[in-house]
């Protein structure tokens, strides 16, 4: 069965598709219009009739593409277009050809077949001659013009033209209307029989004056240059200076010397410009022997110096004493001062935002020395400053592109040394350490809080015989002192005593005089064990009487009593999980030690007991024997055993101090070194 294509298409009329509608190579029909459309490569879409007739077909309003057709043209009365070929495009009468070169598209207007037709014998121009043929002689007063691309333009105008003109091409009786002769007035000069041009006694310019002319002389030409037949005075214009009379002493004045004019050579003389800056310097660099100028800063630059310093001190300043060969006058920023090149340097009241080399001074000297400068942002080179011309104060910076580095000192033997900043590498030949100063032969430092860290201190220093002072030690890893009383009770507790692993510790409780009455009927807490036992050695009373204080007065009621009726005691407590176990006045200071033997107000006194009287109606003579049973707790405690009869008056305190070990018993024993074993 037959398969019916269908290309993409419109019914409407004057539709035509856009660049969206069409792909390259896919063709759209306009089936109202008759009309087919593709797509340029070039863009766009390009429309082709499909309603020819005859052999053009009839072209409406319709472009018309000429693709590579040089030399197309229009004559708009004939309705004609034709090109250099002879071949022509012509229409009917009233119709009317529309070209665009720049697009190749020719339109013809109304509705007229589109024929071709030889061309009639219309005017045409080749190699610049302009043929004219027509029926008959071509008189009137219109213009003729005919144009030719790289040709005049040639036009005639109110003349009536002969219908031939002679091969020799024609001889008129005048030229504007003037005769042609050899002399005379109102005519047209020709030469004379032998080709010279002779006029009668003289040529007149324009302005009045004249060139003399008399028999026997003439003007000749030789290789481009004019010449006269002799010597020739002229009254008007004076001697005329040929070979014959020129050279020295002539007195000619020339215009031109060499074919140079004389405000192109150098002049002795002339003004002192004094400070002036030159703006020529008079040199050469050809063989020609020609004095040249260059331009002020070429001269310098040729001299060795910078070219980016357009100015000098002489033209900022009349005082001499400042023309020292320096670049730069006041302040002046150093990042500016390097981009003027190398060179020596000068700036005053300088400031921090002027980028000076410290704040030590105001006053900066220096050098530069660059490889290239395009900007103060783009150098390479180096800057040296001095302060006041003082060399400790010498500092150095460089750039090598984009970012000038920071200044840095220059360090000498007037600027080292103790707190000169100076960063060396090494110290006296020996290297930093950069740890815990654990090295040999490396300079000691600090940490970053200001401690010295050591792996072992190490001294050759001899042996004292003065009081000690001070005695070093630590509880953090950092070494401080401690004075002798201080460190004796803090290391008292960790010493060693009678055999025993134990160490002997020491706690105060520190009581106002007017509360130690506070003391009965409680017990306090001055330290509490684990699992160990607690042996109290000494308990120390010290009454710290001031100005007219009273001392308390304690009950001497049972005073022979081994507890210590009525005095101050400490007290050992064992708790263990399903029971506790008291032992009172372990060690105490009974009422007739603390009221006697001074009853006298304002005396301090001190009171120590170390253990008890043992009397015969000690009915517990093993106190210092403590029940321990599994996970126990042992707290040892002060009290008083009766309350106080006078209390204290005044402020003071009374210092009670209990000193004691805790003892692993099991261990302590199990452990020890036996003499023997029975």
């Amino acid at each position: 069965m037959a398969q019916t294509i269908k290309l993409k298409r419109s019914s409407v009329a004057g539709k035509v598709p856009t660049n969206s509608d069409l792909e390259y190579g896919e063709i759209g029909i306009n089936t109202a219009d008759g009309k087919i459309y593709l797509k340029k490569s070039g863009g766009g879409a390009q429309v082709i009739s499909a309603g020819f007739s005859g052999d053009y077909g009839d072209l409406t309003n319709t472009p018309f593409t000429f693709n590579n057709i040089t030399g197309v043209s229009t004559n708009a009365d004939l309705g004609v277009v034709f090109h250099t070929g002879g071949t022509a495009l012509q229409t009917d009468a009233g119709a009317s050809f529309s070209f665009n070169p720049s697009t190749n598209v020719l339109k013809v207007a109304g509705s007229n077949v589109l024929t071709t037709a030889t061309l009639p014998a219309y005017p045409s121009v080749g190699n610049g001659t302009l043929t004219i043929n027509t029926a008959g002689s071509a008189s009137g007063s219109g213009t003729f013009t005919a144009n030719q691309s790289g040709n005049s333009t040639i036009t005639i105008t109110g003349a009536t033209i002969p219908s031939s003109l002679p091969a020799s091409g024609g001889n008129a009786d005048t030229v504007d209307g003037f005769h042609a002769a050899t002399h005379g007035a109102n005519i047209v000069i020709r030469t004379h029989s032998n080709g010279y041009l002779q006029p009668e006694n003289w040529i007149k310019p324009a302005n009045g004056t004249g060139l003399f002319y008399q028999a026997g002389v003439h003007f000749y030409e030789t290789s481009n240059k004019m010449y006269s037949s002799t010597s020739l005075i002229s009254a008007n214009q004076g001697t005329l200076w040929g070979s014959s009379n020129d050279g020295s002493q002539s007195g000619l004045d020339a215009d031109l010397l060499d074919g140079v004019q004389g405000s192109g050579y150098a002049r002795l003389g002339g003004t002192d410009h004094l400070r002036s800056i030159p703006n020529r310097w008079f040199a050469t660099a050809d063989a020609d022997n020609n004095i040249d100028y260059y331009q002020h800063n070429y001269a310098k630059a040729h001299l060795g110096n910078t070219y980016k310093y357009t100015t000098s001190r002489p033209a900022i300043t009349s005082d001499s004493n400042y023309w020292v060969g320096s670049m730069g006058w006041g302040a002046v920023n150093l990042n500016t001062i390097f981009s003027y090149g190398s060179g020596f340097w000068d700036a005053w009241s300088m400031t921090d935002a002027l980028n000076r080399p410290s704040n030590y001074t105001t006053h900066w000297n220096g050098i530069n020395s660059l490889h290239y400068s395009a900007s103060t942002t783009s150098q390479y080179g180096m800057q040296m400053a001095m302060g006041v011309g003082d060399p400790s104060h010498t500092y150095l910076r460089g750039q090598w592109g984009a970012g000038v580095r920071a200044w840095q000192k220059i360090w000498t033997t007037g600027n080292d040394g103790q707190n000169s900043g100076l960063d060396a590498d090494l110290l006296d030949g020996l290297d930093l350490h950069s740890g815990r100063n654990n090295e040999a032969n490396k300079v000691v430092r600090t940490n970053s809080s200001g401690y010295a860290d050591f792996g072992w201190i190490n001294t050759t220093s001899g042996q004292t015989t003065s009081t000690l002072n001070r005695i070093y030690a630590s509880d953090d890893g950092y070494i401080r002192y401690y004075t002798p009383a201080n460190f004796g009770s803090q290391i008292a507790p960790h010493i060693p005593h009678n055999d025993s692993s134990s160490v002997l510790q020491t706690k105060t409780l520190k009581v106002l005089a007017t509360n130690i009455g506070n003391l009965y009927g409680g017990h306090y807490t001055i330290h509490t064990a684990t699992n160990k036992n607690i042996i109290v050695e000494e308990m120390t009373v010290f009454m710290d009487v001031t100005g007219s204080g009273t001392r308390p007065v304690f009950s001497t009621s049972g005073s022979d009593d081994p507890k210590g009726a009525g005095g101050i005691r400490a007290s050992v407590l064992s708790e263990w999980g399903s029971g506790s176990y008291d032992r009172d006045a372990v060690c105490s200071v009974k009422s007739l030690e603390l009221n006697s033997p001074y009853s006298t107000n304002g005396i301090k006194t001190l009171t120590v007991a170390t253990s008890r009287d043992p009397v015969s109606n000690d009915s517990d003579a093993s106190r210092q024997i403590m029940p321990i049973s599994g996970s126990s707790t042992v707290k040892l405690q002060i009290n008083c055993q009766n309350p106080i009869s006078t209390n204290a008056t005044g402020s003071w305190y009374i210092y009670i101090q209990v000193k004691f070990r805790e003892v692993d018993v099991q261990a302590d024993y199990r452990n020890a070194t036996l003499v023997a074993t029975v």
